[in-house]
């Protein structure tokens, strides 16, 4: 009993910085739990995990442990990735059509909050030493929600200022304004329109 509640202890403190909306985790069966003394390939809370399904990988870790003789359970943020409409009352998957491969002894020495960046690295790097995916497939990439959550907000105030582009007013024709004197059209002579003649002004009234 002291073996076991030591293993779950440590456990505990693992599990304590997983989340099931945002870290993306596999639950390993009890049964499987705390068998090194029996083989090195025995899984432990931590060991990283790529989990296969439609023809895709998505990187995690094993973060939980479940019924003794029951797999297959995994964090609501994995179950959402495998099918959009998996929730707590509904399986993204019935069939057998879900592969966990587990890297045995892989878990960090250091214990720390969930890194996704890291965890995909290092996933793709244990995949490596097996050969890796093959030519046209990737890891699934996660998107940190607690790092987006965290973000600080630009509230409206804090915007910036879009500038002024209303271009200048012209003046009209021949006004000086703030942007110069622009000189008068005289528009051309009509056809139509006859020479006016031309007199001499004559004297109003009779000369003081």
């Amino acid at each position: 009993d002291i073996d076991r509640l030591t293993i779950e202890v440590g456990e505990m403190k693992i599990r304590s910085f997983l989340i099931a909306e945002a870290d993306p985790f596999v639950v390993i069966p009890l049964s499987m739990l705390g068998r090194a003394d029996e083989t090195p390939f025995g899984p432990m809370i931590g060991d990283y995990v790529v989990v296969f399904y439609g023809g895709k990988a998505f990187p995690a870790i094993a973060g939980d442990a479940g019924p003794t003789f029951q797999a297959g359970e995994a964090s609501l943020r994995l179950a959402k990735a495998l099918n959009e409409r998996a929730g707590v009352y509904s399986r993204p998957e019935s069939d057998l059509k879900v592969t966990y491969l587990v890297f045995p002894q892989s878990a960090e020495k250091e214990k720390g909050p969930p890194d996704l960046v890291r965890w995909r690295e290092t996933c793709d790097r244990l995949l490596g030493g097996l050969g890796g995916l093959g030519e046209g497939y990737a890891l699934h990439e996660w998107e940190d929600l607690i790092a987006l959550k965290r973000a600080p907000k630009v509230e409206a105030s804090e915007q910036p200022a879009v500038p002024d582009s209303t271009p200048l007013p012209v003046p009209p024709e021949g006004v000086k304004g703030a942007v110069g004197e622009l000189p008068a059209v005289v528009p051309p002579p009509s056809a139509a329109e006859p020479p006016r003649e031309i007199r001499p002004l004559e004297p109003v009234g009779d000369p003081q």
